[in-house]
């Protein structure tokens, strides 16, 4: 694509943007929120670039690593959490909005053919993750596979990438490895098995593109 004067490379004008965004973003990290405004502009910050992950080649890898940061953000740095903006990201929203899912559209969900099909779909999640486990021998693995296998017959438990907080240093940097093949199968299982979900309880309109747009 072409400016009105030299060639221009938009992808390159973005990746240099986002680099420059989360150099700032880490500088700002050092200083201290005094309100709840310098705590929501970090939130944006770092919400901005997560998000931006799904439109990147091969961007599950730095997907897990932007919301880590956004995880230590939010429970560090927010002063109020009830007060913020972003109050509504927050991992208890969030399987909140899917706990509170009106009764009446889950009782209409439990006797169509939607209900049926969901189900059908979550024995097949699970039946998929028995292969996997032999192969699983981090922690890390092992937490994630706790949780999908949970998800499988409790659509409710939904806490798939708040396992990336309770990791230490070291054994995220095992989990996101190239090698680590068990755990990119568990990503790939739980992005997909989180995105039925989310169709399923909360609607195409409600529902985050991330995990099917990551994987395609």
């Amino acid at each position: 694509m072409r400016s009105s004067s030299r060639p221009v490379s938009y992808p390159v004008q973005a990746l240099g943007h986002r680099v420059n965004s989360i150099a700032a973003l880490n500088l700002a990290l050092h200083k201290r929120s005094l309100t709840q405004a310098d705590s929501d502009a970090k939130m944006a910050a770092v919400i901005i670039p997560t998000f931006q992950s799904n439109y990147m080649g091969d961007g599950m890898m730095e997907f897990l690593r932007m919301l880590r940061g956004w995880g230590v953000i939010q429970s560090t740095i927010v002063v109020t959490v009830g007060q913020s903006v972003f109050r509504g990201f927050t991992e208890n929203a969030y399987v909140n909005s899917m706990r509170t899912f009106p009764k009446e559209s889950r009782d209409v969900l439990a006797a169509d053919r939607r209900g049926e099909n969901l189900r059908s779909a979550l024995k097949d999640f699970d039946a998929s993750l028995r292969p996997v486990k032999p192969q699983c021998q981090g922690m890390a693995e092992l937490t994630y596979l706790t949780r999908a296998d949970l998800a499988s017959y409790d659509s409710t438990q939904v806490r798939f990438y708040a396992a990336n907080n309770d990791m230490t240093s070291g054994g995220f940097a095992k989990f996101i490895e190239q090698a680590n093949y068990a755990a990119r199968i568990l990503l790939a299982h739980f992005s997909i098995l989180s995105y039925v979900l989310e169709h399923h309880l909360l609607g195409a309109d409600r529902s985050f593109a991330l995990r099917s747009g990551i994987l395609g």
